[in-house]
């Protein structure tokens, strides 16, 4: 086989990222659908798991097949994908709604995956609005690699915001000084620096090479606010229509535990307030739109942060942008 990196030729990688409902699955496909032999990869956290398709917009096209890959895994899950000729889509509808998608387990996965595909010739497109996932993809991250202790989360949960903030000064006061006032105010992130703080010392995957290795090309959609509440509200109505209160009505049916991850898919909540009769559609769909308006301001915050986005809006010439970016990817 040949090498994966070779140093005069580094692996190419495409990263399509921007906000949520702004086109990035189906510039990614057009791109591949011109190059051919291309592997897509999904970077969002609740496109993964199995159990929500409609609501969770996999937008995988109705003309793949869907086939498991049992030399790249997920935890004990054999790897998912789709295909229709010479196309591969990877990390969508792979883990089971009963579980938890661990961000360290899906990185190693997805990195499996590059491998193999790489060694078979394949292009590789991440595309994603999920910005920790893409970070975790893109750059050596140890953090996410060290254990997590639900006893101690459990512990800590039952602390003050005060207390919490307390305890991380007491085991590493320039932690807590290197925060932003978010990160300071935020109970989550205190225990899990916390956590981190207290956790064996992790090693280093052995993806870590490959990662550093690898060329990334990082694209971000970004259209105007207007342009975004329209395809905003336009994608509530297509859901909708995809019987996607039905879908959330089978979710219910097998799995009784509300508290899973899976049920903080956005759009859920109004959904199940739609089905117990608390809310009517017109309510539902406000609710849904301003929930998805919401993160889509979330996400431009933390990709402004990524230098090395080049971003392109609505007007951009789309045509000659999957040339540019295909050319780029075949060289």
């Amino acid at each position: 086989t040949q090498p994966v990196c070779p140093t005069s030729n580094k692996m190419k990688i495409l990263v399509i990222c921007g906000l949520t409902a702004s086109g990035k699955t189906s510039l990614a496909l057009k791109i591949a659908q011109k190059l051919g032999n291309t592997t897509l990869i999904s970077a969002d956290s609740r496109q993964a798991y199995r159990a929500l398709p409609v609501l969770t917009g996999q937008d995988i096209p109705k003309d793949f097949t869907r086939h498991q890959d049992k030399s790249c895994s997920y935890q004990d899950f054999p790897g998912v994908y789709f295909s229709k000729g010479s196309i591969n889509i990877y990390g969508v509808d792979q883990v089971p709604a009963d579980q938890t998608l661990n961000i360290a387990d899906f990185t190693k996965f997805v990195w499996q995956v590059i491998k193999k595909e790489t060694q078979r010739g394949k292009k590789i497109i991440i595309v994603g609005g999920t910005g920790l996932y893409l970070k975790a993809l893109t750059q050596p991250m140890l953090d996410i690699h060290l254990g997590f202790d639900e006893n101690l989360r459990d512990d800590l949960s039952k602390l003050s915001l005060e207390k919490l903030q307390e305890k991380l000064k007491v085991l590493d006061a320039k932690k807590l000084e290197t925060l932003n006032q978010s990160d300071r105010s935020n109970p989550r992130r205190l225990i899990r620096a916390i956590e981190i703080l207290l956790s064996p010392t992790a090693k280093k995957p052995s993806y870590f090479k490959l990662q550093k290795g690898a060329s990334f090309r990082w694209v971000g959609l970004r259209p105007d606010l207007k342009t975004l509440e329209k395809n905003i509200n336009q994608r509530v109505l297509e859901r909708l229509k995809n019987k996607v209160v039905d879908e959330v009505g089978q979710l219910q049916d097998v799995q009784k535990n509300d508290k899973a991850p899976i049920f903080s898919a956005l759009g859920l909540v109004p959904i199940l307030k739609y089905k117990n009769k608390e809310i009517d559609k017109k309510d539902l769909m406000n609710l849904w739109a301003k929930a998805d308006l919401k993160l889509a301001k979330r996400q431009l915050t933390w990709f402004k942060k990524q230098s090395s986005i080049i971003w392109y809006d609505q007007d951009s010439d789309q045509t000659k942008l999957i040339k540019t970016l295909s050319s780029w990817l075949a060289k």
